[in-house]
This record gives structure tokens, C-alpha cells and sequence, in this order.
């Protein structure tokens, strides 16, 4: 798949992701792929959803590159560390929140996920490393279904509206 088609695609979703739950009624097929409230776990889930897809499309045609899942695995992992990782700093620092700061983060952490699959699909590592690539990505999906409606009563699930976790933090 195009790497740069997967990186606007997942811009483009991610951006209507941030509002389709409350677009669609507050449909629960929707919670499941899109963010719920505003939390920061929500916030890294609407750039999950789509990069998710185009690995399963991705699969289809490419799934024969040396350590496909492996690659696959490592670069959304390494999408859902940065979005936390780069708001917490900037909110530290600035001690407070900046909604363009947010939208950059965003784009710059699909941006780096999207690359850093691109220079591994290309310059492999010589040992299989699938199994693992499979099992993170078995985990991060299990995780992704799950904490929507069972989120860990953690900082990174809290709707900083709310006060809330999950799918209750929303005000219906």
C-alpha cells in the first residue's frame, strides 16, 4: 500500500473520527473506532482506526514482505507511545493545553509511524520476528476493543472534562 496514501487517509479519518461518535448518536459500533470523550487514550484511538485498516488492507497485498507484522506492530506502537509522550511534555512545559500543538502532534506522530514503516518494510532485519509482531498486534487490538468500555482507571482514560473514564465520560 502507499505509504503516503496511508498517511493522509489517516489524517483525513482521524479528523472526522474526532467528532463521528457524536455525529452518529453516540452509537455504540462507533465507540468501539472512534474517541468517545476527550481523553488522551480516545484521542490515540482515532489514529488507530485507521492505521489498523490499512493494515489489514495492507495485508492483503503486501503481506509477504520479510516480517510484515513485525513492521506492522513496531510503527503503531511506536504511534501510540508519541501521542502521550509528546502531549504530557508540551502540557508540562506550557501548563496548559494548545489545540494546534494537539492537531501537530497528531499528524507528526502518523507521520513518524507511517516513515518508520516505510524504512522497515525496506530494510528488514535479517531474523523472522512475525511471532512477536503478531502477538503486540493481537495485544493492542484486544486493548482497543476493551478499554473503550472497561478503561483502566488511569490518567491516560480520564476525560479531562468529565472527570470520567471510557464511554461514561461522555455526557449523553
Amino acid at each position: 500500500m502507499n505509504y503516503f496514501l496511508i498517511f493522509v487517509f489517516s489524517i483525513f479519518i482521524g479528523f472526522v473520527g474526532h467528532f463521528l461518535y457524536e455525529f452518529s448518536n453516540h452509537n455504540k459500533i462507533v465507540a468501539l473506532f472512534f474517541a468517545v470523550n476527550e481523553s488522551t487514550w480516545e484521542h490515540i484511538k482515532i489514529g488507530l482506526t485507521p492505521l489498523l485498516f490499512c493494515t489489514i488492507i495492507d495485508a492483503f497485498f503486501n503481506g509477504y514482505i520479510h516480517n510484515f507484522w513485525f513492521n506492522k506492530f513496531v510503527s503503531i506502537f511506536c504511534f501510540i507511545i508519541l501521542i502521550p509522550l509528546l502531549f504530557y511534555c508540551y502540557k508540562f512545559f506550557l501548563k496548559k493545553h494548545v489545540l494546534i500543538i494537539d492537531i501537530f502532534i497528531f499528524v507528526f506522530s502518523l507521520f513518524v509511524s507511517v516513515l518508520l514503516n516505510y524504512y522497515m518494510d525496506y530494510y528488514f532485519i535479517n531474523c523472522n520476528l512475525n511471532v512477536i509482531g503478531v502477538v503486540g498486534m493481537f495485544i493492542i487490538i484486544v486493548a482497543y476493543f476493551t478499554w473503550t468500555y472497561n478503561p483502566p482507571k488511569c490518567f491516560l482514560f480520564k476525560d479531562p472534562i468529565s472527570n470520567k473514564y471510557g464511554i461514561n465520560a461522555h455526557s449523553h
